[in-house]
Parts: C-alpha cells; sequence; structure tokens
C-alpha cells in the first residue's frame, strides 16, 4: 500500500540488504554502507532536494543545535491548541528574550509540560522574522480526555473467616479552565463505603499556590478498640464533613498546604458487649501537611525518596468534642541494581497527649502496614513500622513490569509513645508479586505477623 502510494515527486531507495533481515540488529553496522551505495546510485535525482548555500545558511540558523545556542531570542510566540491560557505555559518557560537561548533548558521545561500529562505533544521551533530570531511552542491538546475514569478494588482475608473487599470508581474532570482547575468525584462500596468530591484550583498562572475545598458526603469504616492488647469492641464508625487547605508547591519534588477540616458522625458497637453505648461526635481540626516526593514511580519506586509529615490539631474552641495534637511521619527510599531493588520505610504516628477519642485513634493492619493483619483491625493512641524488603523485575515488558518481592516489617500500636518499639513489638512481613500494569497497579501477596496472623490479598487499580 505504501508503494502504490508513491507518485513522481518522490524518490524511493532500495538497499540491496541480501539476507539482512529487519531484525538482525546485531548487523546494523553491515547495512549502513549499502545505504550510502543505494543512495550514491540515485544523486541526481536527490539533488533536487538540495538548498542553495544563502538558504542552507538560513536552515542552519534555525535548526542547527549549536549555532541556535549562540541566538539572541527576541520574542517568544505560544500556539496553543489548549483549553488552558497562554500564560499557563509561558510562566512554565525560562525562555530569556534578548538572551541566548539554552536549548537543554528549553527542552527540560517542555518535558515537564508533557509530564503535567495535559498535552498529546510539546514540541518548539527556531523561527526568523526579518532580522529578529524567535521560539514557537506548539502545544496540543490531548484528542482524549479531559474526562476520565479511574477504578480500583481490593480483597484480603486472614485464613479464619474474616475477609474484606472495596470497589472503588473515581471521575475526575480535568482543564475546567484556563490555570487547569481539576474536579474529582469518588464512589467506594464494600468494607469501606465512602463518597467524596473534591475541587483542585491554582491560583496562580505558575500553580504555584492552590485551594482545595472537599465534601465528603458518605465514609463508614470498622474499628477494633483494644484494653490491655484485648479486643474489647469493634466499632462501625460513620462520619460526613468537609475540609478546606491552601497550599504551595515546592517546585517539581515537593508541596506544603495547611487546612482544616469539619466532620461529624456517630459510632456505634458492631461486635461486643451490648452494655457498650454508641455516641455521636464532633471533629474540628486544623493541619499541616509537607511532602517531598522524588521517587520515580508512587506504586513501584525504584529510586528516590518520599517523605511525609503531619501536624494534626483538633480543638474543642473550634467545635471538636476534644482537644489533642498528633504528628504523623511517613518515609520510604528505594535504590537498584540492575534488576533488584532495595527499599525501607518508616512510619511513626504518635498522640502527643495520649487522649485521642475512640474516633481519632491510628489504624493498621493490612498489605506492608503489618501485613498478618486485616485492613484497621488494630487500634491505638501511637503507632510505629519500620519496613525493609527488596523486589526483583522478573520481566522485560517495558509497558508491563512485573515485580516478585518481600518484606520484613517490625511495629505495633500502643497507647503510650514511650512504648514504642519496646514493648510488644511485632515481627512480620509479606511476599508478593506486582504489576505496573496500563490500568494500575496489581497486587497479590501473602502477609504474616507473629502471634499467627496471616492474610491474603489481591488488588487491581486505584482510585483513592
Amino acid at each position: 500500500k505504501q508503494l502504490a502510494s508513491l507518485t513522481s515527486q518522490d524518490i524511493l531507495i532500495v538497499p540491496k540488504l541480501g539476507d539482512i533481515s529487519s531484525g538482525d540488529f546485531e548487523r546494523l553496522v553491515e547495512t549502513i554502507p549499502v545505504g550510502i551505495a543505494a543512495a550514491d546510485l540515485q544523486r541526481t535525482e536527490l539533488k533536487v532536494l538540495s538548498l542553495s548555500e544563502l538558504d542552507y545558511s538560513r536552515y542552519k540558523v534555525t535548526h542547527d543545535k549549536d549555532h541556535v545556542d549562540e541566538q539572541v531570542i527576541n520574542f517568544v510566540d505560544i500556539n496553543n491548541q489548549s483549553k488552558l491560557s497562554d500564560d499557563f505555559i509561558t510562566a512554565r518557560l525560562r525562555v530569556e528574550t534578548g538572551k541566548p537561548l539554552d536549548v537543554s533548558v528549553l527542552e527540560e521545561d517542555i518535558s515537564k509540560l508533557y509530564g503535567l500529562d495535559i498535552f498529546e505533544s510539546i514540541r518548539y521551533e527556531i523561527v526568523a522574522k526579518d532580522s529578529s530570531t524567535g521560539v514557537v511552542i506548539h502545544a496540543k491538546e490531548k484528542r482524549w480526555g479531559p474526562d476520565y475514569l479511574q477504578f480500583g478494588f481490593s480483597l484480603s482475608a486472614d485464613f479464619e473467616g474474616g475477609s474484606s473487599f472495596n470497589a472503588s470508581l473515581a471521575y475526575t474532570r480535568t482543564e475546567i479552565n484556563e490555570r487547569n482547575g481539576e474536579w474529582r468525584t469518588l464512589l467506594q462500596a464494600g468494607e469501606d463505603p465512602l463518597i467524596f468530591t473534591e475541587f483542585y484550583q491554582p491560583i496562580d498562572v505558575g500553580s504555584r499556590y492552590y485551594i482545595t475545598p472537599k465534601l465528603v458526603l458518605f465514609e463508614k469504616t470498622n474499628l477494633n478498640f483494644f484494653d490491655d492488647d484485648q479486643i474489647v469492641a469493634e466499632y462501625r464508625l460513620s462520619r460526613k464533613g468537609m475540609s478546606l487547605a491552601v497550599g504551595r508547591e515546592l517546585g517539581e519534588w515537593g508541596d506544603i498546604h495547611m487546612g482544616l477540616q469539619r466532620f461529624y458522625g456517630d459510632a456505634s458497637v458492631r461486635i461486643g458487649d451490648p452494655t457498650l453505648a454508641g455516641f455521636e461526635y464532633d471533629i474540628s481540626e486544623t493541619f499541616l501537611r509537607f511532602a517531598a516526593d522524588k521517587v520515580d514511580n508512587l506504586y513501584f519506586p525504584t529510586s528516590g525518596y518520599i517523605a511525609n509529615i503531619e501536624w494534626i490539631a483538633s480543638r474543642s474552641r473550634l467545635g471538636s468534642d476534644t482537644s489533642f495534637d498528633q504528628i504523623l511521619l511517613d518515609s520510604l527510599g528505594a535504590i537498584t541494581w540492575d534488576r533488584q531493588t532495595y527499599f525501607s520505610g518508616l512510619r511513626f504516628y504518635s498522640t502527643i497527649n495520649n487522649d485521642a477519642p475512640i474516633q481519632s485513634r491510628f489504624r493498621a493492619g493490612g498489605f506492608q502496614n503489618l501485613s498478618g493483619f486485616q485492613k484497621n483491625e488494630l487500634s491505638g493512641q501511637d503507632f510505629g513500622l519500620f519496613r525493609l524488603g527488596t523486589m526483583r523485575q522478573i520481566n522485560d515488558i517495558q509497558w508491563m513490569p512485573a515485580y516478585l518481592g518481600l518484606t520484613l516489617e517490625i511495629g505495633n500500636v500502643w497507647e503510650s509513645a514511650g512504648d514504642l518499639f519496646y514493648n510488644d513489638t511485632l515481627v512480620g512481613g509479606n511476599i508478593f508479586l506486582g504489576v505496573d500494569s496500563a490500568i494500575g497497579p496489581f497486587y497479590t501477596a501473602y502477609g504474616y505477623t507473629e502471634g499467627g496472623n496471616h492474610s491474603f490479598y489481591i488488588s487491581l487499580g486505584r482510585a483513592l
């Protein structure tokens, strides 16, 4: 079909490759002189494509990288084929008029713009207008979107009749306005039903500052309450409410934001002493969060680090039932040699005065979170966990790598921060198979924590 489409304006060159096929990559060097010889036989036909010396010098001005680096840029034009404003694109470019163009910096900026996952393509060209030289940025938005659906499901079982299942679906709409506001709504059904909607709105064109309101319409979860390491009752917690945060992005590596969240709900005894009464509660908290993210992959990190620090202050004068302070620290680092990745992480959550009410206690259990226990099976005023693990890539499919790994876990929940890692520390771990698929991460895993706690996990996709 391609040969049939050729016209008199086309030049067809057919090198005599003999027994060299398209799969003989190791014989690539042999094909070079064959190609040169085939092109040389059609020198006359190819000559019509040549340029005069004057035209060629003009061509070099706009295409020769070494020469371009010496060119003073007089203007920057944006050929913007998207709903976003030109200022949104310009704010992310470090091209200065009146100065020589740094091509490596420009290409880095374009790479970051493309990494926002908004554009189908972004390219640049150097153009000459009269006696001026400038840069034209061509930005074409995706033909698909801006509406996206994500889904996920997770299943866990403890081999003793206990199980947990959740399925979730999230709808995200991007490019709501010229500053790339986003609206996201999630529905989850199963053990932990949840419905929330949130909006992310950059305030400035560079998206350095933003505001995020969130409305939780419905949320339920289970929580085990302990007394002297014995489960007294399992509560079913229900809540609804809202939060509002303002933040500042710290380049491409970090984020800091603060806000206020207000929830109200009720707790009922699901399993336990029938004389225990249910209750209603109010939560009113301020929070401050800092995040640093330099990992190469959120679900299967092979290099870099990620760290999150959060401070929560619950105050009765703001409408909360109880006043208390909590601090949360979560970190993970990874490094890879060849196919083998090694990672370690630390999770430390603490209630400063050990007086958080039932609905605000920390929860543990689940994959990579004391894996021998079911999700949220443990709770306490404080929680500590150290993880050390490794995983190995077991296939060569670039777009769907698979990993086999195992993790050592040491930690527990406590009623006092002074007991962390010293009293009743539990040792366990997990072995897992993970696939970074096109529709989301897939995991299947077996977890064990000392004391005879076993759990099995399977999950696909992530909507939360």
